[in-house]
Formats: C-alpha cells, structure tokens, sequence
C-alpha cells in the first residue's frame, strides 16, 4: 500500500495566515517540563536547539521519536500553543515501517532471527530427547535382557532342584518299598491266615491272591490288612460244583512299607 509523506518542514502561521517569524517551539516529554530531543534531519544525528528556532518565514525541520509535547511561542514570547504531538512511529520501528519488503521488515524487528534461534533450539532440544530416549530404551533393554538371565537361571536352578528332589523321593519310595510272599492253606471252609514275617514296619499297601488247583473260577478274596497279616476267603468256582470253597491252597504276595 501507499501512504501520504508527512513533511519534516513545520510551518507556523497566525489566523491571518502570517507566519510565526523569528518564533520558537519548545519540545518536552508529554505532561512534563523533561526536554525531549529533535533532530533537523532523518539520521538523528544533529540535534536541534531546544527550543527550536523558526526561520523568517516562521517554519524549521524537526524529526523526532514518538511522543513530543509542543509548545509555540511567537517572535515576543507570546503562548501561542502548548499541545501533544507524535511521530506514530518510534526510532525502534521506523526500519520496519520503510524497509522495502516483509523479508526486510521480519529481520528488522528480529523475527527472522527469533525464528533462526526457535528452531535451532528445537533441533537441539529434539537431538536431546532423542539422544536421552535412545540410552533409555537400550538400558530398559540390557535390563530386560539382564533380568530375563536371571530368572531363565532360577528356573533352571528350580527345575534342576526339582527333579533332584524328585529322584530323591523316587529312590526314597523304591528303597522303602517291600515286598514278601508265601502260601496259605485254607480249611474246609475256606477261610486262612496270612502272616507277615518279619512285619510292615508301617503299613501294608497291597496284597495279591491266587488260588492254587480246586475247580475252574475258584477265587480268593483279602480280608481284615494289617501290618502284621492279613484274613483271606476263597469261594466257590464261577461254573461247575461239588467244591465247598476249601481247603486248597493260596499263594499271596504283598507289598508295603
């Protein structure tokens, strides 16, 4: 867009269009009596009289920054004015207001710089967290991986203690296991005795009968277990007659422990 160009020439003129010669203007900080500098050109190098004295024809150059309070006195020392004035523009912002471009404009008021600093501490910051992830996740590995050797070692040593105490029960089982055999002849009515000699030191776990001759089917059964013996019956044979159940005889073999 355009814009009007402001005069740097003041000019100063009474009602009837008389200018304001041999007069001066007077430049203060708004609302104080603190002098504020001028500049009588656009560099800010050479400053003004303060106040600034009006030429013949009642006009001076005058550059300033931001807010100025004016006061005009005639040629006499008459108060003509005592009013606020301003630039619209600081001397901060006047490269950005005539720089040529946005580029020109973003660089002036540092943007272009901020944005340059902003990413490059991004990057920076990114690298950081990635680096600091990185060494996290491999030393969750080497942790996993360190505490996965632990425990396949104590389950090896847990199975190893198992099946040891397994073969320990196996053998203890098998050595206190024992066995006797023997015959029994029953009576007339079929009913004997079986003693164990030497007895079960603690028990009796099992006893096997077979009846020896007599009729087909004929069988036997165990009565009354301890450790020291038992009671055995025979019966008749499934088929056939003439067999009161005895006496015949009756091999057994027992196991215990």
């Amino acid at each position: 867009m355009v814009a009007l160009l402001p005069s740097p020439v003041l000019q100063f003129s009474d009602a009837n269009g008389l200018p304001y010669a041999g007069g001066s203007l007077l430049t203060y900080i708004p609302g104080t009596t603190t002098p504020v500098t001028t500049w009588s050109e656009s560099t800010g190098t050479t400053a003004n009289l303060n106040p600034v004295p009006l030429d013949s024809a009642g006009e001076c150059t005058i550059y300033a920054s931001g807010a100025v309070r004016l006061i005009l006195h005639d040629v006499s020392g008459n108060l003509i004015f005592d009013q606020p004035s301003n630039t619209l523009v600081s001397t901060a912002m006047a490269p950005v207001c005539i720089a040529p471009d946005l580029a020109t404009a973003r660089a002036a008021m540092g943007v272009t710089a901020a944005i340059a600093t902003e990413t490059s501490a991004r990057i920076a910051a990114d690298a950081t967290t990635l680096a600091s992830a990185t060494s996290g996740v491999a030393t969750e590995t080497a942790a996993r991986i360190a505490a996965d050797g632990v425990n396949a070692t104590a389950i090896a040593t847990e199975t190893a203690a198992r099946i040891a105490a397994d073969a320990a029960l196996a053998a203890s089982i098998s050595a206190s296991t024992l066995t006797k055999t023997g015959v029994c002849v029953t009576n007339s009515g079929g009913t004997g005795t079986v003693t164990f000699s030497p007895a079960f030191p603690t028990a009796c776990s099992c006893v096997l009968l077979t009846v020896q001759g007599g009729a087909v089917g004929a069988w036997a059964e165990v009565q009354a277990v301890t450790t020291s013996g038992c009671t055995i019956t025979t019966s008749s044979p499934l088929f056939g007659s003439g067999w009161a159940g005895g006496p015949c005889s009756v091999y057994w073999l027992a196991t215990g422990n």
